[in-house]
């Protein structure tokens, strides 16, 4: 019976390999599914790291083509912020150039050693604001403005993949001209 059955499968050898492959496929894409609903899970269960709860996003529209506001903005920027805190609802304000919306976002960034890393600019204020917990060093203020470098906050991951277990303070990352920016 058995020697009979292989004899068919022989036979019908094209039609069994086509089976074999289309079952194959679709293993495949069943695996593939399952490893990103697994990974997209994973992604889900971690912490974000900030606070979004209670917290409101206003945009204004500027010229996008640069990274920083120029330095007649400034004045105009501070005033809306002062503006914004003067309402009873509103507990403290902070600035992003770029908050991370569902439609999308410009990103600025260079390049470390074969990877990109994007960043943004932020105002002292956003730690309060989203409740972030430094891990080492301190928040910046406004006294570090005047530094003749520009001072960096980084995350825990970009730390350990940059330093290793070396304290990323004081460290010096260089940017993708030649630029060097201090940890």
């Amino acid at each position: 019976m058995i020697r009979h059955l292989c004899k068919l499968a022989w036979n019908r050898k094209r039609a069994n390999a086509l089976t074999a492959f289309q079952i194959f496929i679709s293993f495949l894409i069943v695996f593939i599914t399952a490893s990103l609903a697994v990974d997209k899970a994973n992604t889900y269960r971690q912490p974000l790291g900030f606070s979004y709860e209670d917290r409101w996003v206003v945009e204004f529209r500027e010229d996008r083509a640069r990274p920083a506001p120029s330095e007649a903005e400034v004045p105009n920027r501070r005033q809306i912020y002062q503006t914004l805190e003067e309402f009873d609802w509103v507990e403290s304000v902070a600035a992003v150039d770029r908050a991370a919306i569902p439609y999308g976002f410009t990103r600025y960034g260079f390049d470390i050693g074969g990877q990109m890393v994007y960043h943004g600019y932020v105002s002292d204020e956003l730690h309060e604001v989203f409740d972030l917990e430094l891990v080492s060093g301190r928040w910046f203020s406004e006294e570090d403005a005047a530094l003749d470098w520009e001072p960096l906050v980084i995350t825990q991951p970009l730390s350990e993949e940059l330093f290793g277990h070396e304290d990323p303070i004081g460290q010096q990352i260089e940017e993708w001209g030649g630029d060097d920016r201090d940890g």
